[in-house]
């Protein structure tokens, strides 16, 4: 085969399987007027309620286009893409129900008790919830096409646990609904998620919620990514479900029949539907409430409080964990320690605290140190080359002199200098002139040999 041919065939078949991985693998992007829909809004709803309420917490958007939405909108926010997302947390996130991966964590999927528990006080929705207030949502503002509601049930930052308790937290329980039940139980001794009896045929699933409550299904087809709820009033689609979070079908009524859809081909319907006690949330929200940290003053990486502890434990907040948090109690270092597997837990003894928690990312104090020294260093450098060196300009001129001296070595430098035509001159000026505080290169030619045998022979040399 002539090579000219074989060569095209391989950039065709090179272009085909570029174009074919871009179809399957590819992830479309989003328009940007969708991307900042909404933005003014929530800043606005934000701005307000600030004002009116100088504590820590966290806000929740309904229609969040990214998982970076609290960044660019500027609220706290409990989820985050970013290389440098806590491992920690995603795994805690995924084994509570809610979405994560390797880069990312995602508030998609959380609970009522999980919203509790993050400090999420503040939810900007589009629509009024159904049941807002059975589900404990109050209204407190609107923008645009946008409503605030403020959460009765959110938790602040921290609050009081006993050792016996956080050990009895099963985060190795199986699946999500089992492992808030482990954490009910144990506040409250009842379970918050109840299972509903469902029927599995192949790739559908299909149950009839028997209270009217929120309810929520885990997927326990761990090969199935995409799902379609068939609800009452219409259908609602669920995409990365493999990520193993909780599908939040809303508040239904009693008698309500739902039917579920595996649309990841060949891959059969294996769920658990699950309906939510607010009962038992809020008896666990006010016992926590109760023993929770009062946060008299904070700032990005910083936070005072006071506490009031029962007995000796943990204070437990919702801060992800970081060796960099330095903390004191009572004006005394206090080393901090991982709880639950991935937050921030301060032991504490009986009695009153005063807390604070101070934050300086591990390194970046060697880190400046280091940037620092680079600086002087290089001021240094400069400084020795200023003072022992010669300018671009001299080395030239000095060169040039001397390869004229070579050609007539009987002559002195002031003779040397005195011979130089006014053509040389000019270009000993144009190779030294000055560009800033730069000595700008020469871009010419130095005489060749004949030019200066031409000069010697101009030259009348006296004994």
């Amino acid at each position: 085969m002539d090579s000219s041919i074989f060569t095209l065939l391989l950039i065709a078949l090179c272009f085909v399987e570029a174009s074919l991985n871009m179809a399957v693998t590819s992830v479309p992007t989003t328009d940007r007027n969708a991307y900042l829909e909404g933005r003014k809004e929530t800043e606005k709803l934000v701005k307000e309620v600030r004002l009116e309420d100088d504590g820590f917490y966290r806000f929740l958007r309904e229609d969040a286009k990214t998982k970076d939405d609290g960044a660019l909108m500027r609220y706290n926010s409990a989820s985050i893409f970013s290389s440098t997302a806590y491992g920690a947390v995603s795994d805690w996130y995924t084994k509570l129900g809610m979405e994560a991966s390797t880069n990312a964590y995602s508030i998609n999927g959380a609970t009522p008790l999980m919203k509790s528990l993050l400090a999420l006080k503040y939810e900007i929705v589009k629509e009024e919830p159904k049941n807002s207030k059975g589900i404990g949502l109050s209204y407190v503002n609107g923008e645009g096409g946008y409503r605030l509601y403020e959460n009765q049930y959110a938790l602040p930052l921290g609050y009081f646990l006993t050792k016996e308790e956080l050990s009895q937290f099963d985060l190795q329980a199986g699946t999500p609904a089992l492992v808030q039940n482990s954490i009910t139980k144990t506040l409250e001794g009842e379970d918050i998620l109840e299972p509903i009896l469902g029927k599995m045929e192949s790739s559908v699933y299909t149950f009839t919620v028997e209270k009217s409550r929120d309810i929520y299904v885990y997927v326990n087809n761990e090969k199935v990514k995409e799902v379609k709820a068939i609800l009452p009033d219409g259908e609602k689609s669920f995409d990365h479900v493999d990520r193993g979070y909780l599908l939040s079908l809303g508040y239904l009524e009693e008698g309500s029949t739902v039917e579920l859809k595996s649309q990841t081909e060949n891959e059969s319907m294996d769920a658990t539907a699950y309906s939510f006690s607010f009962d038992v949330l809020s008896g666990v929200s006010e016992k926590l409430l109760k023993r929770s940290m009062e946060v008299t003053k904070w700032k990005d990486g910083s936070v005072k409080a006071h506490l009031t502890a029962a007995e000796d434990g943990i204070l437990f907040t919702s801060i992800p964990y970081d060796p960099g948090w330095k903390v004191k109690v009572d004006g005394k270092t206090v080393e901090p320690e991982k709880s639950m597997g991935a937050f921030l837990g301060i032991p504490v003894r009986e009695g009153e605290h005063e807390m604070e928690m101070q934050f300086t990312a591990e390194g970046s104090r060697f880190g400046l140190l280091l940037s620092v020294n680079g600086l002087l260093l290089f001021a240094l450098f400069l400084f020795l080359r200023k003072r022992n060196g010669f300018s671009e300009g001299e080395r030239d001129r000095d060169q040039y002199l001397l390869r004229k001296r070579e050609v007539m070595p009987g002559l002195n430098p002031e003779q040397t200098d005195s011979l130089m035509t006014e053509s040389e001159k000019e270009a000993l000026h144009v190779r030294s002139r000055k560009r800033g505080n730069r000595i700008a290169p020469y871009r010419g030619k130095l005489p060749n040999a004949k030019g200066r045998v031409h000069l010697v022979e101009k030259m009348d040399v006296k004994e």
